[in-house]
């Protein structure tokens, strides 16, 4: 060739290499240490590649035609993957991802944590490439999460989890490398104090006394739900979506001829009511739909929400209904009218039953019952409200009715009833969730196993 080729130079680690700039950008090409047999071999094959014309300065290889040299790496970098996959959006990917697992039998909940997590994602990166989102991102994520939104330890570890399953699905569909798997998927998990995290701590029950100093400052409908779910045992969402007399399960678990309210009787017994979850938290592990027994004084409330139903509609209806709630609220307000000096003109007649109608149209019967965060929101403006009263000390949620009730049954009846009516797994005969979450210990069995230890200690002195 014309050209002359690089003369060869050391380093300060006394490698021999050679260099030369094209587009203003230097490129090197590195043979071994100098002085040795390789460096001399592979220059000596440089050298007869230049004469040739088959050096490839970008790659940094010699010797070998583009066509047939093999990669450095059979994974391709994030910016020649991008360009094959035309760059998907993270926006776009996300998007696709919550279509396909709404497919899937997921609960309300799971539904809602998935879009909540991933929407924060999107936040962040949503105009990137799907394939450009590695460690880094991810630790900026966790980071937003912990200082910007405020959440805590669990929420960011979930978080993490669906962000991985996003991960894995987006290689799958092709819109990532695998290597993208492989970097987020070998993260290390958040701990315990990183980013200021703490383990939530556990929140104390709430007893029945807290639960009715609470009543008076909640919907007449959202107190009758805390009552039911604190009498049954349940948790809200399953007090949410509690339907009428003639409602039947759900045809995806075959359950659909078959009534969702119970009678269980016992001779020399009086009945007891109970009520099919077909849909609840551990269907997945369990495989099985969760029965809770309805006390009368659960009955009692309910009556009211069943013969509604069975009067306004097929009996096949949401039992609380925030509709329903919404008017009665209404109701108890003073009249707008009663100082009114000035008539009411028709056309304002007119108006108020036009939004009126216009509002009555878009409730759905078939959807018309209390989302997660407006259950959550109602029983939080009640709750802050008697706070500020002075009639509670400390604020909770309803989740910790159930907390309560597990406890009482605990400590009165022994964590075998707690268990069995909370409807943990009766697989587990230490009922090791039950005894985690509810009650650590139980005053009946320490007294039962005291008990057996006076009488063996009588046998003993004796």
């Amino acid at each position: 060739m014309a050209h002359k080729p690089p003369k060869p130079q050391t380093d300060e680690r006394d490698r021999l290499y050679v260099k030369k700039v094209i587009n203003g950008k230097r490129h090197k090409i590195r043979f071994g240490k100098a002085g040795t047999p390789k460096a001399k071999t592979e220059h000596a094959r440089f050298l007869e590649a230049f004469k040739n014309g088959t050096v490839d300065w970008i790659a940094g290889t010699y010797g070998e035609s583009a066509a047939t040299r093999p990669r450095k790496s059979t994974i391709s970098r994030p910016q020649d993957f991008t360009k094959s996959t035309g760059g998907t959006k993270l926006a776009t990917a996300v998007r696709d991802y919550l279509r396909e697992i709404k497919l899937k039998d997921l609960t309300d909940s799971t539904m809602w944590h998935y879009a909540h997590s991933l929407g924060e994602l999107v936040r962040l990166f949503g105009d990137q490439p799907v394939d450009l989102v590695r460690s880094r991102a991810v630790k900026n994520y966790r980071i937003h999460l912990a200082t910007e939104r405020g959440w805590g330890f669990t929420q960011i570890n979930r978080a993490d989890g669906i962000v991985r399953r996003f991960i894995r699905w987006a290689v799958e569909m092709e819109y990532a490398s695998p290597e993208v798997k492989w970097i987020v998927c070998d993260m290390k998990r958040l701990e315990p104090g990183d980013l200021g995290a703490a383990r939530p701590v556990t929140k104390d029950p709430v007893d029945f006394e807290t639960l009715q100093a609470t009543l008076p400052f909640l919907d007449k409908t959202i107190g009758e739900m805390l009552l039911v779910q604190f009498f049954c045992g349940m948790r809200p969402q399953d007090v949410r979506r509690m339907r009428g007399r003639q409602a039947k399960g759900l045809r995806k678990y075959g359950t659909q001829r078959d009534l969702v309210w119970l009678l269980h009787r016992e001779p020399g017994q009086p009945d007891v009511v109970m009520y099919r979850l077909d849909d609840h938290k551990m269907r997945k592990k369990t495989d099985q739909a969760l029965v809770k027994a309805v006390p009368d004084r659960a009955l009692e409330i309910l009556a009211r929400h069943l013969d509604r139903e069975d009067q306004e509609g097929d009996g096949t209806g949401y039992l609380f209904r925030p509709s329903v709630a919404r008017a009665e609220r209404f109701a108890t307000l003073p009249d707008p009218d009663g100082n009114r000096t000035t008539p009411r003109y028709p056309s304002e007649v007119k108006r108020v039953a036009e939004k009126k109608a216009e509002t009555a149209s878009k409730v759905d019967p078939a959807n018309d019952c209390y989302s997660r965060s407006g259950f959550e929101n109602a029983v939080r403006r009640g709750v802050r409200a008697a706070v500020a009263a002075g009639m509670i000390e400390e604020p909770w949620s309803a989740n910790q009715l159930r907390h309560g009730v597990g406890t009482y049954l605990a400590q009165v009846d022994g964590v075998d009833s707690a268990g069995r009516y909370l409807g943990h797994s009766a697989n587990d005969e230490n009922w090791t969730v039950t005894r985690k979450h509810y009650a650590p210990v139980s005053e009946p069995e320490l007294a039962r196993v005291a008990r057996v230890i006076d009488e063996a200690a009588s046998r003993w002195l004796d």
